[in-house]
């Protein structure tokens, strides 16, 4: 057996309809070969009433990759096959989607798996931790006056939709990075990104006391024009895309990246790539924002300050604190 064959197991939470027996195999020259085939297995979801039988897809899929280095990890080699593994299937429930014409089929994320699963690497089976966040976390039940916050959220995207647009494409973002769903994440960066710079051209016309013509005109000025020409001008602020440092991170992380995915066709985001992008938007909202408080364009405190990710990376989980919770749990002695 090939020490560097990956077999993972990812239980679809639907049924896909493929003849029993028939293997899937997928060779990329220089990269990787994908195998898989689909087993039947029943849905727990109805144990509670034995008279409702529905049976979902498991995909056993084996990896093959020819980038490994010689002296990758166990560790590396299993991070690498559920990563790519993931993006492969995904392509695959795209493509028969459109082709079986089945509407219901939706892609598959790392949270669709348990915590941790097994995964055989060669002749070792080993456990696999997936969301070590998921692990850790313990976030504690929200109180009457928290929920007061969650509904005033509410509140102000009934009065204002620019709040709206920005806040729930970021929530969306987040929870794509979350789910390792990096390509969506930065479509949904970006857009939440230009929701705000417009909504700061809009407060900075209204505040300059300008026409509701001209207000509404302002919104089909070009994105570009809008940051360099008229926020830039107002703020008294070069904000050019190659000459504004804060401004150029955002340029080459994130708007580049989402142009390249939307004009070029490039599907392959790294998790890297995808924290890199979101470090690049915090920073510039909050440049702009104290930019827009020093100009009396926004109230003192006007600096939202987005939340450190908790970030399901290694170099961004505590391992021992993991590693108690699955002593606690019974999976480690």
């Amino acid at each position: 057996m090939n020490n560097n064959i990956v077999k993972i197991e990812f239980p679809l939470p639907f049924h896909i309809p493929i003849e029993d027996g028939l293997k899937i195999i997928t060779d990329y020259k220089d990269f990787a070969t994908f195998k898989f085939e689909c087993k039947e297995y029943k849905n727990e979801s109805f144990k509670s009433r034995p008279e409702i039988e529905e049976f979902c897809t498991n995909i056993h899929m084996e990896f093959l990759s020819y980038t490994s280095s010689e002296n990758a990890t166990v560790e590396e080699l299993m991070r690498q096959a559920v990563f790519n593994s993931i993006i492969y299937l995904n392509n695959f429930l795209d493509s028969f989607r459109l082709i079986a014409d089945l509407n219901f089929i939706r892609n598959f994320s790392i949270t669709d798996l348990p915590p941790i699963i097994n995964i055989q690497v060669g002749e070792q089976e080993l456990l696999y931790i997936t969301t070590p966040t998921t692990i850790v976390n313990n976030p504690k039940p929200l109180n009457a006056e928290s929920l007061k916050y969650i509904q005033n959220r509410i509140s102000a995207w009934d009065r204002n939709r620019y709040f709206e647009v920005i806040d729930k494409f970021l929530s969306k973002a987040i929870h794509h990075l979350y789910t390792e769903e990096f390509l969506f994440a930065i479509i949904e960066l970006q857009t939440s990104f230009e929701s705000y710079i417009r909504m700061c051209h809009n407060l900075i016309l209204i505040k300059d006391g300008e026409s509701e013509e001209k207000i509404e005109k302002a919104k089909n000025y070009p994105f570009k024009n809008t940051i360099i020409d008229h926020i830039g001008k107002a703020l008294d602020e070069n904000l050019d895309f190659e000459d504004n440092p804060v401004i150029n991170k955002w340029y080459e992380k994130l708007y580049s990246l989402r142009n390249k995915i939307v004009h070029s066709g490039q599907s392959y985001i790294s998790g890297d790539m995808a924290y890199d992008a979101f470090d690049a938007l915090d920073e510039n909202i909050n440049y702009i924002n104290d930019l827009m408080v020093s100009k009396n364009y926004m109230e003192l405190g006007g600096t939202v300050k987005i939340e450190e990710l908790n970030r399901n990376t290694p170099e961004h989980v505590d391992s021992k604190e993991v590693e108690k919770r699955l002593r606690d749990r019974g999976f480690l002695e």
